[in-house]
């Protein structure tokens, strides 16, 4: 099965939004806190009055919840984008992957964000995107994309996870992201300039018993350590 068969039809409709919706009604949870920690990390670098590109945005969760700018949703699979369309349309404007050209949007946008996505692409499919989506961006606007940090810990997390959900990404994993691959990308060659840190350590754990404390943890590691240990990487590449 290739990447665009799974993420079309493998999930159902709003996946990802109802564990983060769940977990906050229940003020706890592992899962839910790795998508709002991810996510309230990220909203950080899209302001209010900011033209938003969320590349990859799945059910529409981080523009529904997260951001009060001008956002605009791609993704490939129509579920997903239905089920944002329905659930946060006031929130922005979302659309099918083919029915949205990067081509049009010169220089249009001052923030793009893609969560999760880079990992399921080989390096030349990346960079590719990335020269992409550095076109639809403002003079110093920015990319913030996230992917996983595959050292041995995450692993782990991941193989645990696997059981847990019965969700087994493995047959579409194209790259697993090191501090070295990310080298490998050659940012600097494309962006002015771009900035590596790790966020979801261990504070997360904490989560099981209370999303606020396991928040608090993590971002008390997070400042201590100067984000130099996560289990994600937050990418900041700048124009």
């Amino acid at each position: 099965m290739n990447n665009s068969e799974f993420w079309s039809s493998e999930l159902p409709p709003g996946y990802y939004d109802e564990i983060l919706d769940s977990g906050l009604k229940k003020r706890r949870g592992f899962r839910a806190n790795w998508h709002n920690i991810t996510f309230s990390y990220i909203s950080n670098y899209v302001n209010d009055n900011f033209k938003h590109l969320d590349y990859a945005c799945g059910p529409g969760t981080f523009i529904g919840k997260y951001t009060k700018a001008i956002s605009t949703g791609v993704d490939l699979s129509n579920l997903q984008i239905n089920y944002a369309k329905e659930k946060y349309s006031k929130k922005g404007n979302f659309y099918i992957k083919n029915d949205f050209n990067l081509s049009d949007y010169h220089n249009y946008f001052d923030v793009i964000t893609v969560i999760g996505l880079i990992e399921f692409l080989n390096t030349k499919d990346s960079k590719n995107l990335l020269i992409s989506l550095k076109d639809c961006l403002k003079p110093g606007g920015k990319i913030i994309l996230t992917t996983p940090n595959y050292g041995f810990s995450f692993k782990v997390l991941q193989r645990i996870s696997n059981i847990l959900t019965k969700k087994n990404y493995q047959e579409v994993l194209e790259t697993k992201y090191t501090k070295s691959k990310i080298n490998n990308l050659d940012l600097n060659s494309n962006f002015a300039n771009y900035n590596v840190k790790k966020i979801l350590n261990l504070g997360i754990i904490f989560s099981i018993l209370n999303l606020s404390l396991g928040k608090k943890i993590e971002q008390l590691v997070s400042n201590v350590t100067n984000f130099n240990f996560g289990f994600l990487f937050l990418i900041e590449l700048e124009t």
